[in-house]
């Protein structure tokens, strides 16, 4: 099985973020690790590294215990704090995490691939830090031409919500390659049963269209009528990436979030008020 190793970077500031990191990782090996034999392995300071003494102080200590030298992703996370100044040195632990990452990155030109967020929520005047603030945003504008950073490129979220979905789309990139969803069930569509109903061709080849369920759902039948209208909508979608959703489920919840997570086109297909778009806002 191979072990992805990935480290949370951030600030004590965005601790809501630090934790959707966690949480979606899990997901991916839930959804994706197992059918795919990987795993992703997540550490973060707080539950990571344990006390003891190091010749660096305590981050050469994080940075042995979260193995920063050896991992395969990180993600670092920013809203209005840049975080504390480490023994001996100028750069906070955050700042310092990135550079090591950094520095490995350079010299390898493969990993560890460093996704960096910028939160662009308000805050409250009075618990903002000024000096914390334009430290952060100096450490953005690294990402222009001519500055440190400058091969790379951030992303910014204006919420937790935001966040969770941009993660949901990125780290999927940076997993093992050849990622296989479950396959989906034939969907036994009749071309000429299309013609007699609607009087001319399918514009869509509709053998590329199958039925996702949920494993131990029992078998689905599909009417030409009760797909019609659904593919009507997909008009402007291709075909070769769509799977039909059929019902719900507890199970088929999974299913569904495994298409969400990998952004395949899908068309969820219910009866009318049945709930589609908050059941698929909750996957």
């Amino acid at each position: 099985m191979t072990r992805v190793r990935l480290v949370i970077a951030s600030p004590s500031d965005v601790a809501p973020e630090r934790d959707a990191v966690e949480k979606i990782s899990g997901e991916l090996n839930h959804l994706l690790g197992r059918a795919n034999d990987f795993t992703i392995d997540v550490y973060r300071w707080e539950t990571d590294s344990g006390p003891g003494f190091h010749a660096e102080g305590p981050q050469g200590k994080i940075d042995h215990d979260l193995g920063i030298a050896d991992c395969d992703i990180m993600v670092a996370i920013f809203w209005t704090k840049f975080g504390s100044p480490i023994l001996k040195k100028s750069e906070t632990g955050t700042e310092h995490e990135i550079n090591r990452a950094f520095e490995r990155w350079r010299k390898t030109n493969k990993k560890p691939q460093i996704l960096v967020y910028f939160k662009t929520a308000a805050m409250e005047w009075d618990l903002i830090d000024g000096t914390q603030i334009d430290r952060v945003k100096k450490f953005k504008s690294e990402f222009q031409p001519g500055g440190r950073y400058q091969e790379g490129k951030y992303s910014t979220f204006g919420n937790i919500e935001e966040f969770k979905d941009k993660l949901q789309q990125h780290l999927p990139e940076h997993l093992p390659k050849g990622l296989q969803l479950p396959p989906p069930l034939p969907g036994g569509f009749d071309i000429e049963g299309y013609r007699t109903s609607f009087g001319y061709e399918p514009k869509w080849d509709l053998a590329n269209i199958g039925a996702a369920q949920a494993p131990g759902d029992a078998p689905v039948s599909l009417a030409l009528e009760d797909i019609y209208q659904e593919l009507r909508i997909a008009d402007k979608l291709d075909p070769k990436e769509l799977s039909l959703g059929v019902g719900w489920s507890p199970g088929l919840r999974q299913t569904v979030k495994t298409l969400l997570t990998v952004r395949c086109k899908f068309i969820a297909d219910s009866l009318d008020q049945d709930g589609k778009n908050a059941k698929l806002r909750h996957c």
